[in-house]
């Protein structure tokens, strides 16, 4: 039976660690609403993400950027060509569940189950 080298199995383990730390999901990515509205906000675990608005006048999209500033806080900004996205600072609730703005007058969002 042959043996198998000591670098390759290095090799492969430190392969498995990297690839669990690629995949590692900011509490943030996933499905949200606007609190008190049927507005949904999807935020991808890339930074990006995207706010739809559906009305009678139809449905907009409005490309989303959020960035982690600190421990359960980011930045969320966009604009579409005729909506403008409040930017603002947004904090996570210790639960993972709300996302409050820290500006008055900002939204806040519920993920969605």
């Amino acid at each position: 039976m042959k043996r198998i080298p000591a670098a390759v199995i290095l090799f492969i383990l430190l392969g498995c660690i990297g690839a669990a730390g690629c995949i590692w999901i900011e509490p943030i990515a996933g499905d949200w609403v606007v609190s008190g509205t049927e507005i949904t906000v999807v935020f991808h675990n890339n930074g990006t993400g995207m706010m739809t608005i559906t009305g009678t006048a139809g449905t907009i999209h409005i490309a989303l950027e959020w960035k982690k500033v600190g421990e359960r806080t980011y930045t969320i900004s966009g604009s579409d060509d005729d909506v403008n996205f409040t930017s603002g600072t947004y904090i996570l609730s210790e639960d993972g569940k709300f996302l409050h703005g820290i500006i008055t007058g900002t939204a806040s969002f519920e993920k969605k189950d």
